[in-house]
């Protein structure tokens, strides 16, 4: 069995952050490699979608319009974090236009509609440890909910990482974000569940999994998977998007490493393995040193396409940007 391990790039990014403590549970010791024929598939595209880009984000999709958030990486922006927050916009998910800096507020999207009248975004609060909301009838503008909606002192110690938000088919909603441990010594990344039950309208959540997807290691160690992010099917099933790097192995640049696989659950609730979809030796076009941050999106036409960033060597010309950069690559699967 193939086994990994994560590193995770040292970016300042608006929605990528880092977490601590936490705990785990094994829930299905499915591993990578239990299936022959994936029941999905994605064919990397040809070419990057955003030069000097990393930590893609959905921004929005409407109208045929994909709207997609980025951190621009050129070196001119090395000492303003601050204005690295970009967005960019596709009629047909591979050509990206109007690239500028997000206006005030913009970054923090849409959110999700919890209750077919209301969308609610969901930020953490990193002064109390709590995870806060913001409230809106036209997806436009928003004004905050009072309280919070979940205390991430109680399991966290007062910090998530990467999260994702998603209405399930019963009508309630999922937070699903990373928790790091230490499990032997060892820093662990797992993947909990926190729930706010159909009525509630995304208001008050409570933890219910500790670890969704409980793979181990061939040692017994909870394999790390970071960066989830999830998207909910025609049919009411919900696919995870991870990513993992190998374990034991050098940090990117020095070393080579980041895979991308699929996790599918009936009701958002536990989930299994469905298949690895590409790696840093899937590609030909470029010497992808890692890869990070997967983003899936689901398009009119019955589409899928996943956005990922990805560390390659800097081109002829591109010296002053340093040896190495970020881009934001895809892959596409044309039905479900």
């Amino acid at each position: 069995m193939k086994t990994i391990f994560v590193w995770i790039p040292v970016l300042l990014s608006m929605w990528a952050l880092s977490c601590s403590s936490g705990g785990g549970s094994d829930t299905n010791n499915n591993t990578p490699g239990d299936t022959n024929t994936p029941p999905v598939s994605f064919t990397l595209d040809a070419g990057y979608r955003i030069n000097f880009g990393s930590n893609p984000r959905i921004m929005d999709y409407q109208d045929g319009e994909l709207s997609l958030g980025y951190e621009y990486q050129a070196v001119e922006l090395v000492d303003t974090p601050g204005e690295r927050g970009y967005i960019a916009f596709s009629t047909d998910g591979l050509n990206f236009t109007g690239h500028r800096q997000f206006a005030p507020g913009e970054n923090r999207g849409k959110g999700v509609l919890v209750d077919g009248t209301t969308w609610r975004r969901y930020a953490e609060d990193q002064e109390t440890g709590t995870v806060r909301s913001e409230s809106s009838v036209d997806g436009v503008n928003f004004v905050p909910d009072e309280g919070y909606r979940y205390d991430l002192n109680e399991h966290d110690g007062g910090r998530m990482g990467v999260r994702t938000f998603f209405v399930d088919k019963y009508g309630g909603v999922v937070l699903l974000y990373n928790n790091n441990t230490i499990v032997n010594g060892e820093e662990v990344i797992l993947v909990k569940r926190a729930y706010s039950p159909p009525g509630d309208a995304g208001l008050n959540f409570t933890l219910t999994e500790d670890d969704v997807i409980g793979m181990t290691h061939d040692d017994g160690t909870m394999q790390s998977f970071p960066d989830p992010h999830a998207i909910v099917l025609p049919d009411g099933r919900v696919r995870l998007i991870v990513m993992q790097q190998d374990r034991n192995q050098p940090m990117p640049p020095s070393g080579r490493t980041g895979t991308i696989y699929s996790f599918i659950s009936a009701d958002g609730d536990l989930f299994a393995f469905e298949a690895e979809l590409f790696a840093w030796d899937s590609f030909s076009e470029f010497e992808v040193r890692s890869l990070n941050d997967p983003k899936i999106v689901g398009f009119e036409d019955g589409s899928y396409r996943i956005y990922v960033a990805a560390m390659v060597p800097t081109e002829t010309g591109e010296e002053d940007q340093g040896e190495y950069k970020w881009i934001i690559i895809s892959a596409t699967s044309l039905s479900e």
